[in-house]
């Protein structure tokens, strides 16, 4: 039984883990390009974090691309060719290069990345201390005590 409750739980909490989340990052920048950057990771996250879904489903990502904004057929061509690739390869390496190890990250005012996977008591805590705090000095809170 404990099983079973356990399978159950953890289904509806860890859905989307390993899927590829590539062609969500490559709509992201076709996004930036036409000004609606936030509209489009706002979906990606809540299709991807909140309801589950499946962001490298190309049904989920046209979906998710209209409700962002973007033109429908730019999107299916973004997602039949590889427009944007160089570009979120290059995000990657960037990412490497400063220190990131995992997703989700946070980089709060110019400082090292912290996980962005802590309870939401410590979250407020890095944001508040960072915000606070001079560019690229915030406070070493990025790991749970």
């Amino acid at each position: 039984m404990r099983l079973w409750a356990l399978r159950k739980a953890c289904r509806s909490t860890c859905v989307g883990l390993g899927r590829s989340t590539f062609d969500a990052h490559r709509l992201c920048h076709l996004a930036a390009d036409r000004g609606r950057a936030e509209q489009m990771v706002e979906q990606v996250l809540r299709a991807y974090h909140a309801d589950g879904l499946n962001v490298a489903d190309p049904k989920v990502l046209r979906r998710l691309g209209g409700d962002a904004g973007l033109a429908d057929a730019e999107v299916r061509a973004v997602l039949a060719g590889d427009d944007y690739a160089q570009d979120v390869r290059a995000d990657r390496r960037h990412a490497v290069a400063h220190g990131v190890t995992g997703v989700p990250s946070l980089v709060i005012n110019g400082g090292g990345p912290v996980s962005g996977i802590q309870p939401p008591s410590q979250l407020r805590r890095l944001l508040e201390s960072g915000l606070n705090a001079p560019h690229g000095t915030p406070e070493r809170a990025s790991t749970l005590d």
